[in-house]
């Protein structure tokens, strides 16, 4: 498993949310900013995803729970209090368990895209749509979930940590034109999540990406395959 020590850091990551149902999928609900010294929660109000949520039982972030309002007041608070203070004698201990080095410099913005935020008492979770990928001028770590890989990974035993993946544009998909799938040992294991997947597909371009399985986890019936990406500059 890598450590991360090269740092994205990000001006604005979105509020997920999973429906009651594991076919539904994941929702971009809301968002969450950083400008300049100031975080600002907003919903995503007029979206498809926040109206198609809402069909299903969607009905708000309970700490931010008008969808009307732009909210700036503790709202990196209200977030940070979903991971573990850094105040904590085994802060340390967190950092290497979502993927981190551990001596790793890193802002508590950054920190909440790295480990999504996530509760094991809701269905909320933080994803980067990785918009500073765009202007890079330092290498840097990505950690990335896969979507789908219930779909086409039947028995992850046959994978392992460090086995590298391949990351593929797939402008045929019939659903995302910017659809960018994972390969490993020439099968399909998943996709980028469909949040990040432009980005990913216009920084095949302009970077170097060299990806491997980090971690391997979930269940039968809902694997989780996670993978660390390094994005290196290209060399004129």
């Amino acid at each position: 498993m890598c450590k991360i020590k090269h740092i994205l850091e990000s001006n604005r990551l979105i509020l997920t949310w999973r429906g009651p149902n594991d076919s539904h999928g994941r929702y971009a609900v809301a968002e969450l900013q950083h400008i300049g010294e100031t975080f600002v929660f907003s919903y995503l109000k007029d979206s498809k995803d926040f109206l198609e949520a809402q069909k299903i039982g969607f009905n708000g972030f309970s700490a931010f729970n008008n969808f009307e309002l732009i909210y700036t007041e503790n709202v990196l608070d209200v977030f940070k209090s979903r991971i573990p203070p850094r105040s904590r004698d085994d802060f340390k201990l967190y950092l290497e368990q979502i993927g981190l080095d551990p001596e790793a410099v890193i802002s508590d913005f950054a920190l909440l895209s790295y480990s999504g935020a996530k509760l094991a008492t809701d269905s909320f979770e933080l994803v980067d749509p990785l918009d500073n990928l765009d202007n890079l001028n330092a290498p840097c770590e990505l950690l990335l979930e896969l979507a789908g890989v219930r779909h086409y990974v039947k028995d992850c035993s046959i994978f392992k940590a460090d086995d590298s993946v391949q990351l593929l544009e797939e402008p045929e998909n019939p659903y995302d034109y910017n659809a960018v799938v994972a390969m490993c040992r020439g099968m399909k294991i998943g996709y980028i999540n469909k949040m990040q997947c432009e980005a990913i597909k216009h920084g095949l371009k302009s970077y170097l990406f060299f990806a491997h399985i980090n971690k391997i986890n979930g269940t039968e019936e809902r694997p989780r395959i996670l993978i660390c990406v390094k994005v290196n500059l290209k060399t004129k």
